[in-house]
């Protein structure tokens, strides 16, 4: 992710099993720059601790599922785990292991990003899409359209990084975006585990008509700061209120994020919820001026 190797060590087949399967596009390769130790552990139901209301589910063979609390102490995540028989209502017993996992292991590795690499680094609440080299954010409230646009631009051939949290760095070669984990609608096995030089900025609004317009400066950080988060809140959760962050962690994302307004450019984009002009709109980035 993003450059950097995280190794998870499991011994529980089912556990490694699935997650072979739903990180396929974030798995492989040789050595680690990061490694953590996870162990699934079963306990009787009525033990102390396993609180339902805690847990985590993972389907197994047999129709039956795991109940799983976790527990993160230096470094491992121990998730204790209680079998039971699923319900009538099976599709309602999601599987949220992996976005725990996902949540956990990125927010490591933007960690280890920002201590190391880059001074700019924070996240944006988008759909991320690489084409030709380059990357596209589509930025938006939820439900603004942005796992629709990566749904459509997946079909097109394009490649999508992700379409809830995306990384935004910024280093010698400029700004960059990464693939990303983080749960969207989009399932990971769909996604392009890649970065790319950062193109532009779209902010999603729905309309009667197919307008592109750019936004100046002041205009695009207003817009940013109200779909980013500081890269080092990302731990289980994100938070979902600006007014929840420290003054410290503020400050650095006003600054960051002020900075990605002012050297790339953003753009306002009213669309037509069933006809996206896709050419037009990547084309804009061209002139650097709205159509």
């Amino acid at each position: 992710m993003a450059g950097y190797s995280l190794e998870i060590k499991c011994e529980d087949e089912r556990m490694v099993s699935y997650l072979e399967q739903e990180f396929q596009k974030f798995a492989g390769g040789d050595g680690s720059d990061i490694s953590i130790d996870l162990s699934v552990v079963r306990v009787d139901g009525d033990a102390p601790g396993a609180v339902r209301r805690d847990c985590v589910r993972l389907p197994v063979p047999g129709g039956s599922t795991l109940d799983v609390e976790w527990h993160k102490d230096a470094g491992n995540i121990r998730l204790d785990a209680t079998a039971y028989t699923a319900g009538e209502n099976r599709q309602d017993n999601g599987l949220f292991v992996e976005s725990f996992l996902a949540n956990y292991t990125f927010s490591l590795v933007l960690q280890q990003l920002r201590r190391e690499r880059v001074d700019e680094l924070f996240l944006v609440h988008s759909c991320g899409v690489e084409k030709d080299g380059r990357a596209f954010l589509f930025a938006g409230r939820s439900g603004s359209g942005k796992s629709t646009i990566g749904m459509k631009l997946l079909a097109r051939g394009e490649r999508v990084l992700g379409d809830d949290m995306i990384p935004v760095s910024r280093g010698e070669a400029g700004w960059q975006a990464h693939a990303s984990p983080m749960g969207g609608d989009i399932p990971r096995p769909l996604l392009a585990n890649t970065s790319a030089p950062l193109e532009a900025v779209y902010f999603l609004e729905h309309s009667g008509e197919n307008i592109c317009r750019r936004l100046d400066t002041t205009q695009a950080l207003a817009s940013l700061m109200s779909s980013v988060v500081p890269a080092q809140e990302i731990k289980y959760s994100v938070r979902q209120s600006i007014d929840e962050y420290d003054h410290e962690s503020l400050s650095v994302l006003m600054h960051d994020a002020s900075m990605l307004a002012s050297e790339v450019p953003c753009f306002s984009l009213s669309y037509l919820f069933d006809e996206q002009p896709w050419e037009q709109i990547f084309q804009v980035t061209t002139n650097k001026e709205g159509v």
